[in-house]
């Protein structure tokens, strides 16, 4: 910025008021250093003598390997620039909050050209913008290799016997005392030489091999140091995080793995810890090396990749089990089934998934990772399980939240309850996804596909007229019954139109009771979470006890969004031939779900036809920039489309400390004062909450009060009945 002629100011350093602003600031609970971050840029906004306040939009780091999927950073660390203006109403941010989006991974001329047009809009000239880049390049590659040489000469400087600590962190809060409380000089307050693990050689480790799926970058570094203070005997590992944080909550169960059995102190740092207890637990781990030292440590198993290799071959000889998500994954198994792999969908989810879940993870995970791994391990310990003919099934993903790590976590504990030999079997979401679909059958991704379109239209058909039935049960019977018909056409390799065309009549037969229209409420949120209805507590058939409707987005959202995601990297890398396999693919796609589609035409009413993903995006843009990937953007932009349809509140169901639903509710405060909609915001681990139905009863209170008065206006006046009355009038269906 200097370059260009811009005076720079910082923000003030990390002090008490500062992180009691961001405290106060903060409308959701991320991780301690985002609430920080409200609080640095509150202190900049209140300046009235900026011009503008840069808060970039960095989306990824540069890549230390081809081999490595993604070098993200994590995605409170990308939504921050949203996050913050969207918690601070009271700030004038126009024309002042600039967001330039940064791909670091892209390399410097992509770089480049991103902060050159951002230049632009602030009026430098193009030549001196690229010089100004050019500079601050040199001026990084200057530090890096200063923080390397001084990181040579401490190492070197080192006797066999002596020791000292490497602090394993982010910049963020290892180089911010505030943050921090100040560790590293604690330690030498207490005699123990602390290194920056940025002095370490972590360029000169290479992780990919047992890593080829850690796509954060910082998780790459810190796997690399682990690594390099495992081979030598005389560092040991400080690993600053905080709660909340998504990434080490899987990345700290790789770094013991990485440590071969050294001792290693975690410091999880938030708003309420105390510098006496830090002090007593640095002493503590100072006493207890010196009884490590010299002592022969456990050399544990490398890990391995969790993605095995197999094929149609190997796995006819197993039975793959899927855990259960939502009845979508029935139709997967069929269709794997057709194309000759035994599959089969493992029952919902319940308090035995749940207690086997917390036995073998730490609490930190997220929930979907807890319930999928107690589903896996309720089927290992159900009578007749046979591990020489099982296999497990988990589709994956590059980032960045932590789905795409659930695989490598379930084979690590596969492995350590001696399953070795138990096939993970992956549907990569992302750039391996052709292949992956190849190796389920030649018709797989066809067959798949049919039954995610027919249980999607099911599933709407079934929401929209299950509040009104008359014979209470009637529609989940005739839904249990289609969908079991529904397993059988595909496993059959048949087609789906003549049973989506029974369905239809079937549902249209049912007799239900209109005259008292409901609010209808949208649902959004974790894509997991929002479809298994065991995690969510059944939200849907309480907002039906309570007189609502509900809308949920369907499984064909989160497709479509992937295949954009896929398109959007093709054109961006220049994948052509990719390209066209996925241009091809949507439009076979597109034929075979209108082929079912059209059968309900006329029966459903509420989002029949998915909208593409670049409306939802479109309509997302108020909120969230789309380079931040994943299920923040498409629940923005689907909140948007729920007030465009006549909906009346907004509920966001998300996994508890999940990274994205967090990013929703902080984004949520400006949708709420955008559109005086009521929002509904549960988070879900497992435990009943006694609040529970008490908030969702104050939420359907308000929605049918915004509902009613709605009605008012449209009736003029006369409340539902005058509403229902006028519409019945004009020969229509009262409004819903």
């Amino acid at each position: 910025m200097t370059e260009t002629g811009f005076e720079v100011v910082l923000s003030s350093r990390t002090n008490r008021d500062l992180i009691a602003a961001g405290i106060d600031e903060t409308a959701c609970e991320p991780c301690f250093p985002v609430k920080v971050a409200h609080g640095h840029v509150r202190d900049l906004a209140k300046r009235k003598d900026l011009d503008y306040i840069f808060l970039p939009t960095v989306v990824d780091m540069p890549r230390a390997s081809d081999d490595i999927v993604n070098s993200y950073v994590c995605p409170y660390v990308q939504s921050v620039p949203f996050m913050a203006p969207a918690a601070m109403p009271d700030v004038d941010w126009a024309g002042r909050l600039r967001r330039p989006i940064i791909h670091f991974s892209r390399g410097p001329e992509w770089v480049t050209r991103e902060l050159v047009n951002f230049a632009a809009g602030l009026g430098v000239g193009r030549r001196r913008a690229r010089r100004a880049v050019a500079e601050a390049y040199a001026a990084q590659q200057r530090f890096a290799e200063s923080m390397k040489a001084r990181g040579r000469e401490v190492l070197a400087s080192l006797g066999p016997d002596d020791t000292a600590l490497v602090i394993i962190s982010r910049p963020y809060n290892g180089c911010d005392p505030g943050l921090n409380m100040n560790i590293p000089e604690k330690l030498r307050d207490l005699g123990c030489l602390a290194i920056p693990m940025d002095m370490l050689p972590l360029d000169e480790v290479d992780i990919s091999r047992e890593h080829p799926h850690m796509y954060w970058k910082y998780g790459q570094k810190i796997l690399a140091a682990a690594r390099i203070i495992a081979h030598d005997r005389r560092l040991y590992p400080v690993y600053i995080t905080n709660f909340g944080c998504g990434p080490d909550s899987f990345i700290m169960k790789y770094v013991g793995a990485e440590l071969q059995g050294k001792p290693c102190l975690v410091l999880e740092v938030d708003e309420h810890s105390a510098d006496v207890g830090a002090i007593t637990r640095c002493e503590a781990y100072l006493d207890s090396l010196k009884a490590v030292r010299g002592r022969d440590l456990r050399v544990e198993k490398r890990l391995r990749v969790a993605k095995m290799d197999y094929s149609r071959k190997t796995l006819g000889k197993r039975t793959v089990y899927i855990p259960y998500m939502d009845d979508h994954g029935y139709a997967m198994a069929a269709a794997m089934r057709a194309g000759g792999v035994d599959a089969r969908q493992m029952p919902m989810s319940d308090e035995e998934t749940i207690a086997w879940g917390r036995k073998y993870t730490s609490g930190k995970e997220c929930y979907p990772c807890i319930i999928t791994t107690g589903d896996i391990l309720r089927q290992i310990h159900s009578p007749g399980f046979d591990p020489n003919r099982s296999a497990f099934f988990m589709p994956t993903a590059f980032g960045p939240c932590r789905f795409g790590q659930y695989n490598k976590f379930q084979r690590i504990m596969l492995d350590e309850l001696g399953l070795e030999d138990v096939p993970m079997v992956l549907l990569d979401q992302d750039k391996d996804f052709q292949g992956d679909v190849a190796n389920l059958g030649a018709d797989f991704r066809k067959l798949a596909w049919s039954g995610i379109v027919f249980v999607d239209c099911l599933q709407k058909i079934l929401r929209e007229t299950r509040p009104y039935e008359v014979h209470k049960g009637e529609c989940d019977q005739i839904y249990e019954k289609y969908l079991r018909r529904c397993e059988e056409v595909i496993e059959a390799r048949g087609g789906l139109v003549a049973l989506a065309r029974e369905a239809r009549r079937e549902f249209a037969a049912v007799r239900t009771d209109r005259s008292r229209p409901r609010p209808k409420i949208g649902l959004v949120g974790e894509v997991f979470v929002r479809c298994n209805q065991f995690t969510n507590h059944f939200m849907v058939r309480k907002i039906e006890a309570l007189d609502g409707e509900a809308i949920l987005p369907p499984f064909e959202e989160w497709v479509n969004y992937i295949a954009w995601s896929r398109i959007t990297d093709s054109k961006m890398d220049r994948q052509y031939r990719r390209l066209v396999v996925e241009w091809i693919t949507d439009f076979v796609q597109r034929r075979e779900k209108y082929r079912i589609l059209d059968e309900f035409r006329g029966a459903v009413r509420q989002f029949f036809d998915e909208p593409p993903s670049d409306h939802v995006i479109d309509r997302a843009r108020p909120y969230l920039d789309p380079s931040v990937r994943g299920e923040p953007i498409l629940s923005m932009g689907r909140c948007v489309e729920y007030v465009e349809a006549g909906c009346d509140g907004v509920v966001n169901l998300h996994p508890f400390n999940c990274m994205p639903g967090t990013i929703v509710n902080a984004l949520l405060a400006k949708f709420q004062k955008d559109f005086d909609m009521p929002v509904l915001k549960v988070a879900y681990d497992g435990l009943r909450q006694a609040t529970e139905m008490i908030r969702i009863q104050a939420f359907m209170h308000q929605c049918r009060e915004r509902f009613e008065s709605r009605l008012k206006k449209m009736g003029n006046g006369a409340g539902i009945g005058g509403a229902v009355a006028a519409a019945t009038s004009r020969g229509r269906e009262p409004p819903l």
